[in-house]
């Protein structure tokens, strides 16, 4: 910052924020907790919705396995259950 280097101090009105303590405002300082706040739920949400995409994934996967381990013959059928596409 160029203003505390010159002995100028600032309070930005619209942050909250003074240059010279480097605090922030209580006002502020609650909106980016609430912020921050959401954006981790959000990140939960969507953990959670690919974890549990994943594990259907692994889960058919793992039944076509079992399906076609002593497959005899190849078929359309049995191309068509491996490689179906999502």
């Amino acid at each position: 910052m160029i203003f505390p280097q010159n002995g100028v101090r600032f309070i930005a009105i619209n942050d909250g924020v003074d240059s010279v303590t480097g605090r922030i405002s209580d006002e502020r300082f609650t909106e980016l907790s609430a912020d921050y706040e959401a954006a981790q739920k959000e990140l939960k949400e969507k953990a959670a919705a690919l974890q549990s995409k994943l594990s259907k994934t692994l889960e058919a996967t793992a039944n076509a396995e079992r399906m076609y381990t002593s497959l005899e013959e190849l078929t359309p059928t049995c191309c068509g259950s491996l490689w179906r596409k999502s």
